[in-house]
């Protein structure tokens, strides 16, 4: 059963600043992430201006507490 995170939220989200917030799952728990405005990726200048595409991110269970 796939993370009810990424469930929620995968798709696209745009905001009224032309932000694009792409969110593709990958497994269970795993989901790639695209951020663009204007129909361009962003560009990271602390990781060397890298775009900000296919960027890993993992789903966990935040509302569970440890026993």
């Amino acid at each position: 059963m796939r993370s009810p995170w990424i469930e929620n939220y995968r798709g696209k989200w745009k905001n009224s600043e032309g932000f694009l917030l792409t969110i593709r799952p990958i497994n269970e728990d795993s989901a790639s992430v695209d951020i663009a405005v204007d129909g361009r990726p962003v560009r990271r200048p602390w990781c060397e201006d890298a775009a900000a595409m296919n960027l890993p991110t993992h789903a966990t269970n935040i509302a569970q507490t440890p026993t």
